[in-house]
């Protein structure tokens, strides 16, 4: 994983069935269907996936969308919007995409 984090490989698979806010994100990692828990026997914090969410981004493997009437205004590969946490969802790229499908856990 970029930085060789191990909480991105992990953050990228909250992430890989939908776009997901990040309370969404904690909570599945926080939870016995992700391996965080059982892996490293802590709770994951939210300052953690959001460092990880930015680095991601950066790293051009996600990218932000915000809800706009009934679509989402997707803001492009490598892009932080100036926009409310609160207000964002996070989708894989298809280079996150890629990157996920060849993670090792």
């Amino acid at each position: 994983m970029p930085q060789n984090n191990p909480l991105d490989g992990f953050v990228l698979d909250a992430i890989s069935f939908d776009a997901e806010q990040i309370d969404a994100i904690v909570a599945y990692l926080n939870t016995t269907d992700s391996d965080w828990r059982d892996r490293f026997e802590r709770v994951v914090q939210r300052p953690e996936v959001l460092a990880s969410l930015m680095r991601l981004v950066r790293d051009r493997l996600v990218e932000v969308r915000v809800p706009e009437g009934n679509d989402f205004v997707e803001y492009g590969e490598g892009v932080w919007p100036d926009r409310p946490l609160g207000e964002m969802y996070f989708d894989l790229t298809g280079r996150g995409r890629v990157r996920y499908l060849n993670w090792d856990s």
